[in-house]
């Protein structure tokens, strides 16, 4: 059975990316996973998109600053894996009852819908897990509250940039479990 070792402190002064942190993948294809955050703070750089690229070493390189205009996707931004299959980890997030994503590149261009409806019931429960169904594509796990209990489902990636149809993987308790992004 798996487990971790002692914590490490990497860097301090992260408050401003308190719940919007979130692990994206390898952004860079240098074989080393990186982590987005969308800034909270009031001030200059409110509501934008940086990254950290891992350094290989359990820690992570200088921030930089992609974009801004990401505030309304912070609470459900999650790292996806690839989608696409253009081997670079891409983001989705919900927001006004659609998924969004972003496709990496080294940065994240403009945004795309992937499709609308029924997604309000998932914000802020979703997360990407990688490859679960192991077809070399990304996927994503959500959970909602449905007659009476809190059940888990998987949206396995088509390959082309979107999902396939849910697929329920369970009721029993899951919204005692927050899932990490």
């Amino acid at each position: 059975m798996g487990s971790f070792n002692s914590a490490s402190k990497i860097a301090c002064n992260w408050g401003d990316y308190y719940g919007a942190l979130v692990g994206a993948g390898d952004l860079n294809n240098d074989r080393d996973g990186d982590i987005v955050a969308v800034s909270r703070s009031g001030g200059f750089g409110s509501g934008c998109l940086y990254q950290w690229l891992g350094n290989g070493s359990g820690g992570f390189g200088s921030t930089t600053q992609i974009g801004c205009g990401w505030a309304p996707y912070q609470h459900g931004l999650t790292g996806i894996g690839d989608l696409n299959g253009d081997g670079n980890a891409d983001l989705v997030s919900i927001h006004n009852d659609c998924l969004y994503r972003w496709y990496g590149n080294g940065g994240f261009g403009s945004t795309s819908t992937s499709s609308c409806g029924g997604w309000n019931d998932y914000d802020a429960h979703i997360a990407g897990m990688g490859d679960l169904d192991r077809d070399g594509i990304g996927d994503l796990l959500g959970y909602t509250y449905v007659g009476g209990d809190w059940c888990l489902y998987r949206w396995s990636g088509n390959g082309s940039g979107g999902l396939k149809g849910a697929v329920r993987l369970g009721c029993g308790g899951w919204g005692d479990y927050g899932l990490a992004r």
